[in-house]
């Protein structure tokens, strides 16, 4: 099934829902009805959105399934004004079915660019070479993630299942993206297919959305 009815969808809402509440002026106030049915109206859209299994996110995209971690992310990176990972985000989803190659190099960016505002916070040196294991590792220390600090099995096994998904999405991203060119053979190939390029973002935002709550 196209997605164009979804993009098209998307450019329509992204007016809309981005639009804000006007602030005090000679005429109007934050108080007035005009505010109040603003937000009910964006309230309406989103809530008939999940009730068909969709979710909007910044920047007129139109996510499938309602990924809890990309509402999530999409609020930190707005709450702490993170354009760099906001770019990255709206690539990523912007391409998931067009190229799906694509969509995974730019959630490993999106993984990137958070690992690198997250250790910039918190004033923890890094060099603008190391790749994206060398970041997580980086993070994780001054996170205290490391799976053999921690008492509780579960917990250790999630946070195994974090340093996984970080470790799949870089040789996801190195195998398999565009940011290699392809032979003929390779592009008659393709074997990323949308629902594995939607794996790989929310994978990612999974990890991006824990480690920026970690901001405050």
């Amino acid at each position: 099934m196209s997605n164009e009815p979804l993009k098209i969808l998307g450019s329509i809402l992204d007016d809309f829902l981005e639009k804000q509440s006007p602030g005090n002026t000679f005429w109007l106030n934050s108080t007035d009805d005009h505010v109040a049915k603003l937000a009910a109206e964006k309230d309406r859209i989103r809530e008939t959105l999940t009730r068909e299994g969709l979710t909007y996110v910044r920047g007129g995209n139109i996510v499938k399934g309602g990924a809890v971690s990309t509402i999530s992310l999409d609020e930190s990176v707005k709450k702490y004004g993170l354009k760099s990972v906001d770019i990255e985000i709206q690539r990523a989803l912007s391409q998931i079915e067009q190229d799906p190659h694509a969509a995974a190099q730019y959630a490993g960016n999106v993984l990137e660019a958070v690992l690198k505002a997250y250790l910039d916070h918190k004033r923890k040196a890094y060099n603008t070479t190391d790749t994206l294991a060398e970041l997580w590792k980086s993070a994780a220390d001054v996170i205290g993630l490391r799976p053999a600090d921690w008492d509780n099995k579960d917990l250790k096994r999630i946070a195994s299942g974090l340093y996984s998904i970080v470790d799949g999405i870089a040789h996801l991203r190195n195998a398999k993206s565009s940011a290699h060119g392809r032979s003929e053979e390779q592009f008659q190939n393709i074997t990323i297919k949308p629902r594995h390029a939607r794996l790989a973002i929310h994978s990612a935002h999974t990890v991006c959305a824990y480690v920026l709550e970690l901001f405050e």
